[in-house]
Parts: C-alpha cells; sequence; structure tokens
C-alpha cells in the first residue's frame, strides 16, 4: 500500500496498485468511463430509457465534486465535504473514517457520488476509495459494504505502522516507514 499526494498537505489518496496514480485518480477515471457508468447503472437498476440521463448526472458531479475538493483545499476546508462516517460520532479519533460527498447547490439534490477517506486532521484527509451512491445506507448495496472494509484496511494499516499525522503531511511515509 502506498500514498499519493493529491493536493499536499491536505488531500492524499491510498494507490492499491500500479495501474493508477492513487484511488481518487482511479475514481475520476471511472466516473468519466461510459462503460463503467453504464454497467453500474444496469447493475443498478437505472432502466436503459434512463441511462443518458444517468451518465448526465454523473459526468456533472463528478465535474461539481472536483471543482468543489479544489476550493475547499485553497480555503483550508475540507471538512466541509469529508464528515465523519457515522453520522452521530462525538468523539475525535485518530484516522477518523469519514465519508466525502456534496450537496449539488442549484440543482438542489446530494451528488450520488462519495469519496471514503481517513481524517489526519481537520483539513487534511486520504482517500481510501469511492463509489456511486445506489442506496440509503452502506450495508444496504455491495459496493458501499466493499468500501467498509477497504477504509477499515487502510486504518489499520496506518494504525499498525504506526504512522502519525506529520508522517503523512509531511511525506515522510516515502523515506522507508
Amino acid at each position: 500500500m502506498e500514498i499519493s499526494i493529491i493536493f499536499a498537505e491536505s488531500l492524499y489518496s491510498f494507490k492499491y496498485d500500479n495501474f493508477y496514480e492513487s484511488e481518487y485518480e482511479k475514481k475520476l477515471f471511472h466516473w468519466q468511463d461510459f462503460e463503467h457508468i453504464y454497467d453500474k447503472g444496469i447493475e443498478n437498476n437505472i432502466a436503459v430509457s434512463q441511462i443518458d440521463q444517468f451518465f448526465d448526472e454523473i459526468f456533472f458531479d463528478r465535474e461539481y465534486l472536483i471543482k468543489k475538493i479544489k476550493k475547499c483545499v485553497d480555503d483550508k476546508t475540507l471538512y466541509d465535504i469529508f464528515k465523519p462516517l457515522k453520522n452521530y460520532s462525538s468523539n475525535i479519533i485518530k484516522f477518523e473514517e469519514s465519508k466525502g460527498k456534496v450537496f449539488v447547490d442549484y440543482k438542489k439534490r446530494l451528488s450520488r457520488l462519495r469519496l471514503y477517506s481517513l481524517r489526519i486532521n481537520n483539513s487534511c484527509f486520504v482517500i481510501t476509495g469511492g463509489v456511486i451512491k445506489f442506496t440509503l445506507k452502506m450495508k444496504d448495496h455491495q459496493d458501499t459494504v466493499d468500501e467498509l472494509e477497504k477504509i477499515k484496511l487502510c486504518r489499520s494499516y496506518l494504525l499498525d505502522n504506526e504512522f502519525t499525522e506529520d508522517d503523512i503531511i509531511d511525506n515522510l511515509y516515502e523515506s522507508g516507514l
């Protein structure tokens, strides 16, 4: 497992293979790939007659999410996007599991796209994965269940290897941690 820099000192991403630079890049690629979106739509009972609208929604949400992330990085407000995975969490824990989602203001709806991450601090997160959201509860869809497992594995990896906030922000993991 490796960690790639997306925006220095703000946003990082796990890298699981040598095909993509990061899980973030992989998700952005999939969310603009017609075949991937078509397969996900059909697999999740999106009617063929509605698939063009589904494509448009995912493409739009992808661009909106990218712009929102860049703005929050610039403003040091990534915590506006990435919230604790457990909605009613009151304790701050090391490498807290988080979900990234955005409300598309002028469309007056929540984006279907989700990014999952670990909170390093309030303005720094490490992305572990992402999905196109189809169900209200994560436990009700295999894609989100898989992401829950992945985020737990990533958190365990950081804890088991005794990573610190500084290790990630200062890129010390590249020097052999």
